[in-house]
């Protein structure tokens, strides 16, 4: 298939290739229009969604922080304090974790996990919480049309959420 581009050939599948191989399929073999299928999944029922769900696997809350309370790099990330589930008091607290999932100008281009801060103890005992971000460029709600999830990017928001 490279021959078609001018590049050599070396007749190894790398695992760096399958995206590219599994695109290429879908689209000469299988009927998928990727735009009929965003309209089921909307970034404002997937993303909460996907957050109860590792509520749910491991026995954690994420509680929104917002107002003047949230300390963020730009209006559209969001804040969460992760607790433990049944936690009663400020040591059930883990960390926090940021949702920064639009795009915008000079913005990383792809969707990661990024650790801000590592959580420790420290000498005389205290702890240091953790800060992680997830970062995405999913598309924005606009007047003209609903802020929409391909099913790559909900499978790659769900598989994101595992490193946090």
């Amino acid at each position: 298939m490279h021959t078609n581009h001018g590049l050599p050939i070396d007749d190894n599948f790398y695992i760096w290739d399958y995206r590219y191989y599994d695109r290429l399929y879908v689209e000469r073999n299988l009927d998928f229009d990727d735009f009929l299928v965003k309209k089921y999944f909307p970034v404002s029922v997937v993303v909460p969604a996907v957050l109860d769900i590792y509520q749910n696997l491991l026995g954690v809350k994420f509680v929104e922080i917002t107002g003047d309370a949230r300390d963020v790099w730009h209006l559209e990330a969001q804040q969460f304090a992760v607790w433990e589930m049944d936690a009663k008091d400020e040591s059930g607290f883990i960390g926090y974790c940021y949702l920064d999932l639009f795009p915008r100008e000079g913005k990383y281009s792809h969707a990661a996990v990024w650790g801000l801060h590592p959580g420790y103890e420290l000498p005389e005992g205290k702890r240091q919480h953790p800060l992680i971000a997830i970062v995405a460029n999913l598309a924005k709600l606009t007047p003209e049309r609903p802020a929409l999830m391909r099913h790559d990017d909900v499978t790659t928001f769900f598989h994101e959420m595992g490193h946090v």
